[in-house]
């Protein structure tokens, strides 16, 4: 495999999962995208039924999972270019093992104060809230990675605009989420606090700890 066909072969994924998901869901992902920021997708589908688990979510994580992962390749490929010259796939895939194991710790600490504090209910509506944000934050993002990729322009130049956006998706992802737990009126001040501490600070802390062992250790042993 050349050094670049596993990168086009993610974006062919993530593109034959997009167009299943719009095919399959037409009016859903066409609500998804024009919406979500007047809350009108979210009231629409919030009484469905699954509603973290239904199949449109299902095909929206591995979306979500390689255009994280894609983002964060090429955020530290292109800061550390000289370490990891050599190492494309195997960086992206520790960088995908990382985010995986991230999402699943977050959906197992949020499970476990969930039962703590018996908002079951109210816990998984703020879940199918984050999994909206997190699936429109992939969709923004994908065009900006095919820039950077395929355009031919400066590299740091849309590497620039790529960690801009990755980081204003982030900014918007956290206050947008915290605006609505905080709006409504069933969170107990305490789930708050647990939510911005334990399922927000510290696993993003845990993860970043992850990608500078990576950075400064793994990799020095190749």
């Amino acid at each position: 495999m050349g050094s670049n066909d596993w990168i086009n072969l993610t974006f062919i994924s993530i593109f034959v999962l997009l167009v299943l998901n719009k095919l399959l869901f037409h009016r859903r992902f066409t609500l998804l995208i024009s919406g979500i920021f007047n809350r009108k997708y979210l009231s629409f589908y919030l009484k469905d039924t699954p509603l973290i688990t239904s199949t449109f979510n299902l095909i929206f994580f591995p979306i979500n999972l390689l255009t994280i992962s894609l983002t964060l390749y090429f955020i530290v490929k292109g800061y550390y270019v000289e370490l990891f010259d050599s190492y494309n796939l195997e960086l992206f895939s520790l960088i995908i093992v990382a985010l995986f194991l991230f999402y699943l710790m977050k959906i197992v600490l949020r499970f476990v104060i969930n039962i703590i504090l018996s908002v079951s209910k109210t816990a998984r509506q703020f879940s199918f809230f984050k999994l909206t944000i997190r699936s429109f934050s992939s969709i923004v993002l994908l065009p900006f990675l095919m820039i950077h990729q395929y355009s031919g322009l400066d590299k740091p130049f849309t590497l620039t605009i790529l960690l801009s956006v990755f980081i204003a998706l982030l900014a918007v992802q956290y206050l947008y989420s915290t605006q609505l737990i905080i709006a409504k009126k069933q969170y107990p001040f305490l789930y708050i606090f647990l939510y911005l501490c334990t399922l927000e600070i510290l696993p993003t802390i845990i993860f970043i700890k992850f990608v500078f062992i990576i950075v400064n250790n793994d990799f020095h042993g190749f």
